[in-house]
């Protein structure tokens, strides 16, 4: 339907996040508002930590277990609450660009259309029965960086809200200049990070002390390329899930380990100039994630089912059985993975010997050849690479060739990425 801005309804979104706050002038107010608050430190009791391109929703009349929606580190990025007034039902979701102009022509076309779905159509499903109400969101994060990349994430997030099959009041939008101040001559964000009550759907500006099982885990899917939103909380079980998913193997990562603090921050950073203290540390990890697992398909979801956390009597999350549900349907691109890598070898006496050590005097299955690492096309869903921006596998040229800035680890910013490249073949 459209987005409704001050109980009027929008026609078209404005080309700029400055044309809507000359638009709409109450916007600028209630973003000041949350810029002033002061930040508060969220412990772990009571919190679900979202990482980029993940979304959880809940409705706290039934679910006792989660107090505070939170995510942080949002420089290029964009956080979106979305809730009913009537039900309580409350969803955080955190967005960043996930399409790109190079590859519109491409099988691949990725949006936020299909992130903005399923947010709402969850928050909806939350929300049946109830007759009055309305749906609010709010938009925090994203200031004016010297790319306009946030203005690109933002306009592109309110499109997409805008052309969704609902009316939803725009109660809040903290981004832009409203978002942004200078220290020492550059644009810096001043909110990164936000807290939502679930109970009141109260926002404020937050950080975060402990953010939850397997966030290292959850970090790969952004660097290396991902696009999909994902929905990580079940509220009817009070349960984290996690995975599965799969991404190719990749040949710059022992090169990038290779190079110094601020050769990574500057190569595979969108903003190195406001990243926090910690943000190096964390890639780092990821990156050695990476190397140690380089078919999480078969190492870390080798049933091709998520791993599942629920608190404990304490508040903190542990490791909970899995369900009797759907989640763990196989995906072809997952098994083809496990097959490839993990599957059953010919001994040489003809008898063939499963990779879990179980031997059999049957016949071979047919012979699969594996994929590839390094060309075959992948289905967008799993796929860790477009399929026509993949890592090179000679290292003797750069690995990474392409300027696709959103997908960090695949795709640093080439001109950054060439001197440190350069000197290491020195």
């Amino acid at each position: 339907m459209v987005l409704i801005i001050q109980e009027q309804m929008v026609k078209e979104v404005p080309s700029s996040t400055a044309g809507i706050y000359a638009t709409w002038s109450r916007l600028k107010e209630t973003a000041h508002s949350l810029t002033t608050m002061l930040t508060e430190e969220v412990g772990p009791r009571g919190l679900l930590y979202l990482r980029q391109r993940e979304y959880a929703v809940t409705n706290p009349m039934h679910d006792e277990n989660l107090l505070i929606l939170g995510t942080d580190d949002a420089t290029t990025s964009v956080m979106a609450v979305l809730r009913h007034t009537g039900s309580s039902a409350v969803g955080l979701a955190h967005f960043d660009k996930c399409s790109h102009d190079e590859c519109l022509s491409g099988v691949h076309i990725c949006s936020h259309d299909d992130g903005v779905a399923h947010l709402l159509n969850r928050v909806n499903e939350l929300s049946l029965g109830y007759t009055e109400g309305r749906l609010e969101l709010c938009v925090v994060g994203g200031f004016n960086d010297n790319r306009a990349m946030c203005e690109k994430v933002t306009l592109s997030l309110l499109n997409a809200f805008h052309k969704a099959h609902a009316h939803i009041q725009l109660a809040l939008l903290c981004t832009g200049e409203m978002n942004t101040t200078i220290r020492g001559n550059v644009s810096w964000p001043l909110v990164k990070g936000i807290g939502v009550q679930t109970h009141s759907g109260k926002i404020f500006p937050a950080t975060f002390t402990d953010k939850g099982p397997y966030l290292t885990l959850r970090s790969t899917r952004v660097f290396t390329g991902a696009q999909q939103m994902v929905d990580v909380y079940d509220c009817a079980l009070g349960l984290l899930r996690i995975g599965p998913f799969n991404y190719e193997p990749h040949a710059g990562v022992e090169l990038l380990l290779q190079q110094s603090d601020e050769v990574i921050l500057q190569c595979l950073s969108t903003t190195p100039e406001v990243e926090g203290p910690t943000w190096v540390k964390m890639v780092r990890e990821v990156l050695k994630h990476i190397k140690e697992h380089p078919f999480p398909a078969v190492t870390i979801f080798p049933d091709n089912r998520p791993h599942y956390f629920r608190r404990d009597s304490l508040g903190q999350w542990i490791a909970a059985e899995l369900p009797n549900n759907n989640d763990s349907t196989p995906d072809a691109n997952v098994q083809a993975a496990v097959q490839a890598v993990a599957g059953a070898t010919v001994a040489s006496t003809g008898a063939w010997t499963q990779s879990i050590g179980v031997t059999t005097t049957s016949a071979p299955p047919t012979s699969v050849a594996p994929p590839s690492p390094w060309g075959t096309a992948v289905p967008p869903r799993y796929g860790s690479l477009h399929l026509d921006c993949r890592l090179k596998t000679q290292l003797t040229v750069p690995p990474v060739v392409n300027h696709h800035y959103d997908d960090s680890l695949l795709n640093p910013v080439k001109d950054r990425f060439m001197p440190a490249w350069q000197a290491s073949q020195l």
